[in-house]
């Protein structure tokens, strides 16, 4: 099943953004803020953060299964231009 919005929680400042189908990016939003849509059947298909600290993530994608984790203060998780939702995603603080 898609994604179509996102909340993240943290004690540490963080900002993302994400990039919707029919849409691409959206505005960035701070900790605790959706990103997404809700209510109109949209899918997610990429996640971009920025934080104070290190994230490593990865994403579950359509048709491709788990990608390979990323980590950084700046990553983006997810794909762009190919029209695929993601599906799960796994994000902590190295």
């Amino acid at each position: 099943l898609r994604i179509e919005a996102i909340k993240i929680n943290s004690d540490i400042p963080i900002k993302y953004r994400a990039h919707v189908e029919r849409i691409g990016d959206m505005e960035w939003v701070t900790n605790g803020e959706i990103a997404g849509t809700t209510g109109k059947s949209l899918r997610v298909e990429c996640i971009e953060i920025k934080a104070e600290r290190e994230i490593q993530a990865t994403a579950h994608v359509e048709g491709i299964g788990w990608l390979t984790s990323v980590v950084g203060k700046e990553i983006s998780i997810g794909t762009k231009g190919r029209a695929l939702r993601l599906e799960a995603l796994t994000l902590e603080y190295v």
